[in-house]
């Protein structure tokens, strides 16, 4: 993660993802990765239908932890949701409204559930952001330790 030219740090609060916070959690996080590379020649409803069920699935199983204004919970600047998959932490997507990057919100979001730059990471959504990120730090992209969610989220969408 790269240093904050600025920070937001004391006007931070975090907490755990509530239901109220899922709607913006799943429409932040399909129409980032909409414009991966990954996803490139998947038409629309495809995409946003599958990948919906991938993510009712990391959501069951995952750790989502939201960044917000510390006097008003309701206003989100970010999340990520991560989960420890023998015993290594695996982020699977570090959301951060683009008025609040470059704060250090996502540094804070990822130090919190436990990034430490020398330790190796597993990442699962890889974006162009987190392309540069791979080179600096010890994270390897396996998008195939999220498959096994869409599963359980095809499970619960019946």
């Amino acid at each position: 993660m790269s240093e904050p030219t600025n920070s937001l740090q004391g006007q931070i609060r975090l907490r755990p993802a509530t239901e109220s916070d899922v709607p913006f959690i799943f429409n932040s996080w399909l129409k980032c990765y909409r414009h991966s590379n990954n996803t490139r020649g998947c038409e629309n409803p495809v995409y946003f239908a599958q990948h919906h069920i991938l993510l009712e699935g990391l959501c069951k199983r995952s750790n989502i932890l939201i960044a917000c204004n510390e006097n008003d919970i309701s206003q989100i600047y970010g999340y990520v949701c991560s989960e420890i998959i023998e015993d290594v932490l695996v982020i699977h997507f570090i959301y951060v409204k683009e008025m609040y990057r470059k704060f250090g919100v996502a540094n804070i979001l990822a130090e919190t559930v436990g990034f430490k730059r020398e330790a190796p990471v597993f990442y699962t959504h890889r974006t162009f952001s987190s392309e540069g990120l791979e080179k600096k730090f010890a994270m390897v992209y396996n998008p195939y330790l999220a498959y096994s969610a869409y599963e359980l989220g095809k499970s619960g969408s019946k």
